[in-house]
């Protein structure tokens, strides 16, 4: 998803740079250090926390105050970790966080919103629009007013203002103890039927974990066994989208509901296997009268060249025989013209 933001930046033409790492490995901050001591031009640091496309908590905390040192903020892509996760503002020196009504905050999706500190709100009142619609401090104008610029879904606001309720009855710190037992409760179970983790256990949320599909499994199969049950899973996106499968916990969830799906899990996948076997032996024989028929085209291909050799020479040949049949000719005119002149004389 940060790929996403940097796209978003180049769209509105802003200049930015981007910092690249593993997907599977932790972000090394070091290239950050040496990006803000080097540019000067650089205003913010924009980083996901919870990155929902393998499962992996970015260190936030440690970006942050290397922002903070080099005097700028964080921003916060916290779509998939408000609710979920720990997160300090202060020392993770965010400037502004993204979050969505979804997520962790179990509410309809269809709401997005950003906490923006006040210093930099009024900051960024300066700034030249980009936007129309998404021009922040429009929102922040109209908010203060008691009003808002355009008119929202209301019905999504509401089901918004009930999801918060929820979330203020159970309190943050319990949703997140409540999300961390759910997320070992799946973690443990997987583990003991040998399924193999995407990333390395310290860097994993709370909410959401990636696993290697099994060798011979494939992804649909798996999808649509564990639908039939009712439950989804999700597949991996981009390079990943054929070597992993993703599980969630986020949401109204029990331990009831984990172990339904666990073990809908355990009995779809022997199932998933069979059928991938038999994809399996699909594809070579597939694979198998793909390379006959390309032997055959090629074989074919070399008799037809042959035959074109074959008759360019024949053609050649008789070439050459009506072109000395031709001087025969002509040379045996000759001398009968010469013995026709010699009678006549």
């Amino acid at each position: 998803y940060s790929q996403r933001i940097s796209a978003i930046a180049n769209a509105h033409k802003m200049q930015n740079m981007d910092i690249a790492g593993e997907w599977n490995e932790r972000f090394e901050t070091e290239p950050i250090q040496i990006a803000l001591r080097q540019n000067r031009s650089i205003d913010v640091v924009c980083v996901v926390h919870h990155e929902t496309s393998t499962g992996m908590l970015n260190p936030v905390k440690e970006i942050g105050a290397i922002a903070k040192k080099a005097g700028r903020f964080l921003l916060l892509d916290g779509v998939s970790s408000l609710g979920g996760e720990e997160i300090d503002f202060n020392s993770c020196n965010v400037g502004m966080i993204a979050g969505s009504s979804g997520k962790c905050i179990q509410g309809f999706p269809g709401v997005g919103f950003v906490l923006v500190r006040r210093d930099l709100m009024e900051q960024m009142v300066t700034y030249e629009h980009r936007s129309v619609y998404f021009h922040l401090p429009t929102y922040y104008k109209q908010q203060e007013e008691g009003s808002v610029p355009f008119t929202p879904a209301v019905q999504l606001y509401y089901a918004f203002d009930e999801a918060l309720n929820e979330l203020l009855e159970e309190g943050v710190v319990n949703r997140i103890a409540r999300y961390r037992k759910l997320a070992r409760i799946i973690r443990n179970r997987m583990r003991a039927i040998r399924m193999k983790f995407y990333l390395r256990e310290p860097l994993w949320s709370n909410t959401l974990t990636a696993f290697n599909l099994p060798e011979g499994v494939f992804y649909d199969h798996l999808h649509d066994l564990l639908r039939d049950r009712g439950y989804v899973m999700y597949a991996g996106q981009a390079q990943l989208a054929e070597s992993i499968f993703r599980v969630a916990n986020m949401g109204a969830l029990t331990e009831a509901h984990i172990t339904g799906f666990l073990d809908a899990f355990e009995e779809a996948l022997p199932e998933a296997q069979k059928l991938g076997e038999g994809r399996v032996k699909e594809m070579e024989h597939l694979q198998q009268d793909r390379k006959e028929k390309e032997e055959r085209e090629k074989a074919e291909a070399e008799a037809a060249k042959k035959a074109e050799e074959e008759a360019a020479r024949l053609a050649k040949v008789k070439a050459l025989e009506e072109a000395e049949a031709k001087a025969a000719g002509l040379e045996l005119k000759k001398k009968d013209t010469g013995e026709e002149a010699k009678t006549k004389s």
